[in-house]
């Protein structure tokens, strides 16, 4: 949560203060105390409405369970990032990911097991990727990654490290944590969110329906211990 709106309060109540003072010195309305005493009341005051504005903005930009961003935010911020990317040419990437089994989870378990493993999900993918990507809870353990200024060297290192933390969760929760991701770029595979988010699900899911196929094969290329009898 920023300070924007306390900052903004605070602003305007030291203009009024100092308003105050140069009213004083040119009439002598009030006393010194007096006025020191107003100018303390209207930055207590301004301070509070700018906490409770700070406040609301955050509960409306931000997902309660998971506290990264929420839909209604990233259909805000997209356009911007657009018009940033056209400016300097440059390409803005929507990634998509969905917890494997997510179901289960909750069905073998509890929701808050489920709660538990949304909300360290979601501490994962805001430590993983960068500090201008957007992590925003799109919808149930679907979330949603939009990153400006797309760079190969960066997308090969987080994927490493993502599957990295990944496995940490596992370890925490005594639960096999996975995701499966798909991806778009804009403009080359789309202009609207909606359609790159579409685009996304599809090698996303792909990708999920490939995972049994992919952990047969890697339990087939493990060589066969013998066993003695």
């Amino acid at each position: 949560m920023n300070y924007r709106g306390r900052i903004l309060t605070l602003q305007i109540a030291v203009a009024i203060s100092v308003l105050l003072f140069a009213d004083y010195y040119l009439e002598q309305d009030y006393t010194v105390v007096a006025l020191t005493c107003m100018s303390v009341i209207y930055a207590f005051t301004s301070w509070s409405l700018g906490k409770k504005y700070d406040q609301a903005k955050y509960n409306s930009e931000n997902d309660a369970l998971t506290e990264v961003y929420n839909r209604r935010y990233a259909l805000q911020i997209f356009p911007k990032l657009k018009l940033s990317a056209d400016r300097k040419s440059e390409k803005v990437m929507v990634f998509v990911l969905d917890i494997d089994n997510f179901k289960s989870i909750n069905e073998k378990h509890d929701h808050e097991m489920g709660d538990l493993v949304l909300r360290q999900v979601a501490n994962v993918l805001t430590d993983s990727f960068r500090n201008t990507d957007y992590v925003i809870r799109w919808g149930g353990d679907e979330f949603l990654v939009i990153m400006p200024r797309v760079d190969e060297k960066t997308i090969t290192l987080l994927y490493s490290n993502l599957e990295n933390r990944l496995s940490h969760i596992s370890s925490y929760t005594s639960i096999e944590i996975s995701v499966s991701l798909g991806y778009s770029v804009y403009p080359d595979e789309g202009n609207r969110l909606d359609d790159l988010i579409k685009i996304s699900d599809r090698k996303m899911f792909s990708e999920k329906k490939n995972k049994p196929n992919r952990r047969n094969q890697e339990d087939a290329a493990q060589p066969v211990q013998e066993v003695q009898l």
